[in-house]
Formats: structure tokens, sequence, C-alpha cells
């Protein structure tokens, strides 16, 4: 019974977070979050996305404020946990990558994509994901070498090899 006291506590305290959420008001919703992983740490593991997606609503691109740039290390950090549990949550890891991008942390965002290549080899979208950052730091012989891969994965698309030539 104490169990299930502190898991009412803290849906009470998920309730009000998503109530704030579902408004917009990203700071009470976070606070609430919060509360709840305190009252039980492993109870839902659905709050490190929740935590993460607020952080993100409360960071602002371009506006270079420390205070502004932990709200995008929060919502990394609680993305990146939560996508170690669920790591077929799509929708969570584009917005870890959209963060990445929005905080101008594209070797991050790299380095992700790498790290989970290893697990899930061959996903093509994350191998071009790759290809289009590197290109997109100016890193162009990688971006090449990271085109060359989709034509591997996919050898009879035509897309795919266009994509490597027109590198080229």
């Amino acid at each position: 019974s104490a169990v299930s006291c502190v898991q009412l506590k803290a849906r009470v305290e998920i309730r009000d977070a998503n109530d704030a959420y579902e408004k917009e008001d990203y700071g009470t919703a976070l606070t609430h979050y919060q509360k709840a992983r305190q009252i039980d740490p492993t109870g839902f593991p659905e709050l490190d996305r929740m935590i993460g997606y607020c952080n993100i609503g409360l960071y602002q691109p371009d506006v270079k404020d420390p205070a502004n740039d932990k709200h995008a290390d929060n919502a990394i950090v609680a993305l990146q946990s939560y996508l170690q549990t669920r790591p077929e949550d799509r929708i969570a890891r584009d917005a870890l990558v959209s963060t990445f991008l929005s905080a101008n942390r594209i070797s991050q965002a790299i380095d992700y994509y790498r790290a989970y290549l290893q697990k899930n080899q061959g996903d093509l979208e994350a191998v071009k994901s790759i290809a289009t950052l590197y290109a997109k730091q100016g890193n162009f012989p990688e971006s090449l070498t990271w085109h060359q891969h989709t034509t591997l994965l996919e050898p009879k698309n035509p897309e795919s090899v266009f994509r490597y030539v027109s590198v080229l």
C-alpha cells in the first residue's frame, strides 16, 4: 500500500504536468514532472521524454544565455536517457536531433547517430542524416563517404546513386 501511495502522488504530479504542458506552460509542467520523478524515480520511464520536451519548449534558439543553454543541455540529457530505454521512438529521436541542430551542436548529432548505428546497423535514415550533417559542417569528404554508404545499402535505388554522384 505504501508503493501505491507513492505512485498515486506521482500520478497526481504527472496529471498536473500534463495539464500545464497542454496549455504550453512548459515551466510549470517541468516542475511537476520533476516532482513526479522525485516521488517515484523508476515508476514512469516516460518522464525523461516529457522532461526533455518541456526543456525544448523552454529553449529559445539563437538566444545566448547560460539559462537558455541549460534548457538545451537538459533536453539532450533527458531525451538521450529516454532513448536508451526506448530506442525505437522515432519522434523522440527526431526531437533530440532537432535540439542538437537548433543549439548548433552538429558534432553531437553526428556522435549520436554513429552510436545509434552501432546498435542499428543498416538504418538508412541514420546514414543519410550523418551524410547531411557532415555536409552542414562543411566536411564534404566525410559527407561523400557517408553518401557512398547509402549506395551500398540501396544499390538498386537510383536516387541513392544520384545523391552520391551529385555530391561528387
